[in-house]
């Protein structure tokens, strides 16, 4: 009488068989997913500067003191940039467009040959105080306040553009870098004999931003602050973009 049991064997082979069925599928459908061929592609930057009339005056102008003990020297120096801040504000600045930007206090010392040792016969302090106004009419004025009120160094003056301009401005320039861009690729196109597809890629790969700094000459602290006349001139901003396009 023959026996009805198929071989264990003979089932785990038809399994097995059937799994290397799909996964062979598997790999084909991969496969012909990723046959596509590279893309043809052009790849051009673009870039401008854009001049701009400045809207915005930084002014950086610091109170030094010089006294016996560093309390002294810390009062003296906060002292006097407060009666600084109190002018600037009797100007029509506010409270938020004057910055404390740095206060330092250091030892003043000098080397004494007999003991072989520095010694320390002063201390100096130091208040930086930066003042931003709108209205460029009114920065000289605003230096001859801060000089007359106590300041005795101006570190730097610049014109710079508000954040609204600026903004602005930077897309006027990215704009113009686009127009850049995309002239070069219809030419580079021509020369080829192609005809530019859509945009595969847009980067902005540079952009730069440069205030204008007014030039303050240190024998300037010696000549009278009455009626400073102060000039802005423009600022530039510049930006580069890479724009890559497929081509047919």
């Amino acid at each position: 009488m023959e026996s009805s049991v198929k071989p264990k064997g003979n089932f785990l082979i038809g399994v097995l068989g059937i799994g290397l069925v799909l996964v062979a599928l598997v790999l084909a459908m991969n496969s012909g997913s990723n046959s596509r061929p590279d893309r043809n592609t052009i790849d051009v930057t673009g870039s401008a500067s854009v001049t701009a009339a400045p809207d915005q005056a930084e002014l950086f102008v610091e109170i030094q003191v010089q006294e016996d003990t560093a309390e002294r020297a810390r009062s003296e120096a906060a002292s006097r940039a407060q009666l600084v801040i109190n002018a600037i504000k009797g100007q029509g600045v506010k409270s938020d467009d004057i910055e404390s930007l740095s206060i330092n206090i250091y030892p003043l010392s000098d080397y004494d040959r007999e003991t072989g040792q520095s010694k320390v016969y002063a201390y100096r302090a130091s208040h930086l105080l930066k003042i931003t106004t709108n209205d460029l009419d009114k920065a000289g004025k605003l230096l001859d306040t801060a000089i007359s009120s106590g300041a005795n160094t101006v570190q730097n003056i610049q014109f710079t553009l508000s954040e609204e301009k600026q903004k602005e401005v930077n897309a006027a320039a990215l704009e113009k870098a686009t127009g850049e861009a995309s002239a070069k690729a219809e030419a580079i196109a021509k020369s080829l004999r192609v005809r530019l597809g859509s945009i595969a890629k847009v980067s902005e790969s540079n952009f730069n931003y440069i205030p204008y700094a007014y030039p303050m000459a240190a024998k300037a602290m010696e000549e009278s602050y009455a009626d400073t006349p102060i000039q802005p001139q423009s600022v530039e901003v510049s930006a580069s973009i890479g724009i890559q396009y497929e081509i047919n």
